[in-house]
């Protein structure tokens, strides 16, 4: 394809997080130094961008060639799925930035004709969209919920502050400021510029009802059981257990204790079974790189499986995604191993799905890059 057919659809752009000064000057010498190794997403039959924006602006810029990979999508809102799903799964974003990506799937997903009959499987129970995503995305129900309302609010204060998202991406703003310049869109731009703080509310408004308080509570305590040590959460299974006059034994059957027991069990794996996944993936780059991103693949997995089961897991997608793709389309094994492509249903070389992250309807052996 040639570069002058490639179009910027600037919706598509705006949902990409802008990279810092720093990543950008990166990216700026692995070009010049190794070229554009990896190719650049277009909409087939659109012609439009969705991968690589940065990269093609800097190698249209400094005359470096690149490949280009089509994907094909049924529509827009597709596209926009599969944009946000993919910055999601591949860059070490600071938490504000996740928490907006969190939330613009989600609220893409919730005005997707307003769904709320999402099921886990074909006969299994109803999810709603918050519930579904919470658990594919590794977080609370009620993170979700937030991140869709910061996700708006980001929306609504760029109205004003154009440059908002790259605030937050360099960690100038704080999300507490976006949520309260959204509140005040008056004085948004002075809020952000720290100029002016935010409007106090009235007594009668800061009174908290019943519900809200116990929203409150509820998310406080999620936070600090999900940070806890096992020694806290087993001190505090105690402590619970005194309140409602039980005895500790018996709650050894629940899902509290459960969770005590399941922090003694091993959730790293060890040096020779990296080794293992090393010497059965066939591209040798990045050693390194690759060896963090199978430890945190296999701690991620362990959450809800034993780590023996969870490493299985990554070397039979191993010898899946060896046998079926092609050696030149070979991704960098940490590559691979962040954007979990041990779940992909391969076919003949193609790949038709994703769990988790939206349907492809084709793939052409594309493997997303580092930016």
């Amino acid at each position: 394809m040639k570069r002058s057919a490639i179009t910027i659809d600037n919706e598509f752009r705006s949902l990409i997080p802008p990279l810092t000064d720093i990543e950008r000057s990166q990216l700026e010498d692995n070009l010049h130094r190794d070229g554009c190794r990896d190719p650049l997403v277009v909409w087939r039959g659109e012609h439009v961008l969705i991968d690589g924006h940065n990269r093609f602006e800097i190698c249209n810029r400094d005359e470096i060639s690149y490949d280009v990979v089509e994907l094909s999508f049924e529509s827009r809102e597709k596209v926009k799925h599969w944009i946000l799903c993919n910055q999601l799964g591949r860059r070490n974003l600071p938490p504000d930035v996740l928490s907006e990506l969190r939330g613009l799937i989600y609220n893409d997903s919730q005005s997707q004709g307003k769904r709320t009959d999402l099921t886990s499987g074909q006969n299994g129970p109803k999810l709603s969209t918050a519930k579904k995503l919470a658990k594919e995305l590794g977080v609370s129900e009620r993170t979700i919920k937030r991140d869709g309302q910061y996700a708006k609010a980001i929306a609504k204060v760029t109205e004003t502050v154009p440059d908002i998202r790259a605030k937050v991406r360099s960690g100038k703003v704080k999300k507490s400021d976006v949520i309260a310049a959204a509140k005040s869109p008056d004085d948004a731009a002075e809020i952000i510029a720290g100029t002016k703080k935010p409007e106090a509310k009235p007594a009668e408004e800061s009174v908290a009802s019943d519900e809200q308080k116990s929203e409150r509570l509820l998310a406080a305590i999620e936070r600090l059981w999900e940070n806890a040590s096992k020694e806290v959460r087993s001190i505090s299974i105690g402590v619970i257990a005194d309140l409602l006059g039980l005895d500790v034994p018996k709650l050894q059957q629940g899902a509290l204790f459960d969770d005590v027991k399941k922090s003694d069990a091993r959730i790293k794996p060890t040096k020779d079974e990296f080794e293992g996944f090393w010497k059965a993936y066939p591209r040798k780059t990045a050693k390194k790189d690759a060896q963090e991103k199978f430890v945190t693949a296999i701690s991620r997995l362990c959450k809800t499986m034993e780590v023996e089961e969870a490493i299985r897991m990554i070397m039979d997608g191993v010898a899946v995604y060896v046998k079926s793709i092609k050696d030149d389309a070979i991704c960098h094994a940490s590559t691979w191993l962040n954007g979990r492509r041990w779940e992909d249903d391969i076919e003949d070389g193609v790949v038709r799905k994703k769990p988790g992250y939206g349907t492809y309807i084709e793939d052409d052996n594309y493997d997303p890059d580092a930016f």
